[in-house]
């Protein structure tokens, strides 16, 4: 997970994580950590438009099915 870098596609493994270890305080950290991966940014806004990509990435998280998933901060 340490290596995700923002890709939607793996999305749907993280929150495979997240329902299936709801309680394992480690994998949870991963999956966080994985968000916080950005790459390279470049340009006056390049940090901006990163978080602006995640944020809409997750957007889907708040309607899935899993509670676990919904719930995931």
């Amino acid at each position: 997970m340490d290596n995700y870098r923002g890709e939607p596609t793996t999305h749907e493994v993280l929150k495979r994580v997240v329902s299936k270890y709801p309680n394992d305080q480690k994998r949870l950290t991963g999956v966080t950590i994985s968000f916080d991966n950005t790459g390279v940014v470049s340009g006056e806004f390049g940090m901006a438009d990163a978080i602006r990509r995640k944020k809409a990435a997750m957007e889907a998280w708040l309607t899935d099915q899993r509670p676990e998933v919904r719930s995931f901060r």
